[in-house]
């Protein structure tokens, strides 16, 4: 399958996400509301949307140091992960969504299957707090638990899968510093149809909203 991945962290990319929403914000937009209608969370995420949008940028976050051991760490997470599967896994990009343009996701990784085909997506967090990380592989076992223990991961992740329209992910926790059999843990998370469902019903509302925002913005 021929896809039109872009670089992550490349120019491209950054330009490409700026006034999207993308999959790594999707838990922002899943988050409960007092009543109907989105979330104050919700409500930030979009509206820093709408700022991209307007000025052509991307917000920059602060990069702290369990952010910078994070990206560090996925690469040798990576590798252990394709030891343990015994499938190659492949750097992945960008993808936007071919019916929702305004929405895209950047998976850490691919997995291939014999023949070269994508069988399921990748993704890795690599927590600084070792206790977050034994928290995970204590508890995180299906798509159930990671929606129960990090619900922003399990919409991401749903997200993800609804942008590459694929059935699975594993999700992946990692810390090296461990030496026994609780330095991995792989957990598969699978497709959920009626929360996919929910989720693309908010971004295409999420989207409206943006886009209204923008409106009233201009018009001052």
């Amino acid at each position: 399958m021929n896809r039109n991945y872009i670089t992550p962290l490349s120019p491209e990319w950054y330009s490409a996400r700026s006034g999207k929403f993308t999959a790594s914000g999707f838990g922002n937009l899943m988050t409960a509301a007092k009543g109907e209608g989105f979330s104050n969370a919700a409500m930030q995420y979009i509206y820093e949307k709408a700022r991209e949008k307007i000025s052509g940028g991307n917000v920059k976050s602060l990069i702290t140091k369990p952010m910078k051991w994070g990206t560090r760490m996925e690469a040798p997470a990576l590798t252990v992960l394709e030891r343990y599967l015994g499938m190659k896994i492949q750097e992945c990009g960008l993808l936007i969504h071919p019916r929702v343009p305004e929405a895209g996701a950047t998976p850490d990784a691919l997995v291939l299957d014999d023949s070269g085909n994508e069988y399921a997506l990748v993704e890795v967090k690599c927590p600084y707090n070792q206790k977050v990380h034994l928290k995970y592989y204590n508890t995180i076992k299906s798509g159930e638990t990671l929606k129960r223990i990090v619900p922003g991961y399990y919409w991401q992740i749903q997200g993800s899968l609804w942008v590459f329209d694929l059935e699975r992910c594993y999700f992946v926790s990692f810390d090296p510093r461990r030496l026994d059999e609780k330095r991995l843990l792989i957990a598969e998370i699978k497709r959920d149809e009626k929360d996919i469902a929910r989720l693309e019903k908010m971004v295409l509302t999420a989207i409206e909203t943006r886009d209204e925002r923008i409106k009233a913005i201009r018009k001052g």
